[in-house]
């Protein structure tokens, strides 16, 4: 009797057709390829897994799933998280409460290197939820980019990120709160990019003192 099942007509050891289970065993079908490997989703976004991380000081580590977690590191660093697949990306990054408010900043990273030029440009505006005056601000040009600001409690920053990979000027629009032990909010958004066209495969973050916790998730968007 035929039966239905992505590899069909494979040999046991003893000439025989091999059974649903044998197949199952020594074989990647289509169906198990979908839970081995990442699969690229047809629309919306895709969470990324990349090929290793750097930490300075503390702790990291990749999950399962590709979201990278640090713990007390005053950096971290993605590689080859971006590639030729995408040209589109956004990141999620949760800071969890630290002794002090810092800012954070970006380099992008080749080779596993971080590109620290004079290359870096930024157009932003901040505000504290306990003051009326919106703070602007402006770095032309500058050796890294600034993302957002922890908090004493915790910190959510965005980031939509696009053709880091192509050979191109690469440019960011970023977006950030951070909680202080006040339950005072600190707003901050941004744009700006890499002025050279260079081709980048991962980034670093950092803050301006101490060391940072949280999680960081890479997305690519697909057209």
């Amino acid at each position: 009797m035929a039966r239905s099942r992505d590899i069909s007509k494979v040999l046991s050891s003893n000439t025989t057709l091999a059974t649903d289970a044998e197949v199952a065993a020594s074989y990647l079908t289509t169906a198990s390829a979908s839970t081995v490997y990442q699969t690229k989703a047809t629309a919306g976004l895709t969470l990324l897994t990349p090929a290793s991380i750097t930490n300075t000081g503390g702790t990291a580590s990749i999950g399962t799933n590709g979201t990278v977690s640090f713990s007390s590191a005053s950096a971290i660093s993605l590689n080859d998280v971006f590639s030729t697949n995408y040209e589109n990306y956004h990141v999620v990054l949760n800071f969890n409460a630290t002794a002090a408010q810092s800012l954070i900043s970006l380099r992008f990273r080749v080779s596993g290197s971080d590109n620290s030029n004079n290359d870096y440009y930024r157009a932003a505006i901040s505000k504290d939820s306990s003051l009326s005056t919106i703070n602007n601000e402006n770095a032309d040009p500058t050796t890294s980019y600034r993302i957002g600001t922890t908090g004493n409690n915790n910190a959510l920053v965005s980031l939509n990120i696009s053709s880091p990979f192509q050979t191109a000027q690469t440019t960011i629009v970023n977006n950030g709160v951070g909680i202080n032990n006040t339950n005072e909010a600190s707003w901050f958004v941004g744009g700006g990019g890499f002025g050279s066209t260079t081709s980048f495969t991962g980034f670093s973050l950092f803050p301006s003192s101490g060391t940072i916790t949280g999680t960081v998730s890479v997305y690519g968007y697909n057209k």
